[in-house]
């Protein structure tokens, strides 16, 4: 499968940059470490629910054609409409739990064709390779601002405007101007950098400024996060053995 300068891959990486406050900073300590597990909870439910719709869409025929059936335009619309239910669902507990869910589901039917092709490629190996290498950059970036308390919030401003000429190269791409700077691995280096970038902070703000009734919709922030990481860490090094 060809990755294809419109895929849904890097529309992904549309963020929710939500500032609510200091409201986990605030909370006394036995409060925040509860909100803190109820975050980590989620997000690894979303992965494993993540994990397996991707193992089905990269491995089904009626998944792929689907996914084949939507269009870049189709893909586009989908994640905007998830977009969409969690921003909804932010402060509504259990439904932000529920978005969660079927965000983490849809992510796996989208990511899988990217997934099939790295297979097809490659082999299974790069696929264990980049899940590998993406746990192990959450794990330390998660070690790291959580044990250190660093309010990371200073780099708000670097990440959105990395993350604004990235899609602006993409958009452009679209339009035939720059596809080859897209269609390369140093795109998705790119992205990979910026994402670890995003992990730190978005990490900071969960952290420090997330409130408790929010635990669902951090979670989420930080899958958002990991998910664009691994499919550009894929494709960084797939497009780097070939």
């Amino acid at each position: 499968m060809r990755v294809l300068p419109g895929s849904p891959f890097r529309i992904g990486g549309l963020h929710h940059r939500h500032d609510p406050g200091n409201g986990t900073s605030q909370a006394d300590l036995p409060e925040r470490l509860a909100f803190l597990r109820k975050v980590y909870s989620y997000f690894t439910g979303a992965v494993v629910l993540f994990a397996a719709t991707t193992w089905w869409a990269s491995t089904s025929t009626v998944a792929l054609s689907m996914f084949a059936k939507l269009g870049m335009f189709g893909h586009i619309a989908l994640f905007l409409g998830l977009f969409l239910l969690i921003r909804a669902t932010a402060s509504s507990f259990p439904l932000n739990v529920l978005a969660l869910a079927v965000f983490a589901a849809a992510e796996g039917f989208l990511v899988g064709p990217i997934v099939q092709w790295a297979l097809v490629t490659d082999g299974p190996d790069v696929v264990l390779q980049a899940a590998s290498l993406s746990a192990i950059t959450f794990g330390v970036i998660t070690s790291y601002v959580l044990t250190t308390r660093k309010d990371f919030s200073w780099m708000r401003t670097a990440l959105l405007a990395g993350f604004a000429l990235l899609m602006g190269i993409l958009v452009l791409s679209w339009f035939g101007i720059g596809t080859g700077l897209v269609s390369g691995w140093g795109y998705s280096a790119a992205f990979v950098g910026l994402m670890a970038g995003f992990l730190i902070y978005d990490t900071s703000n969960v952290l420090h400024r997330f409130p408790p009734h929010m635990a669902a919709t951090a979670a989420c922030t930080l899958f958002i996060d990991i998910v664009i990481f691994f499919v550009h860490l894929l494709r960084l090094l797939v497009l780097r053995r070939n």
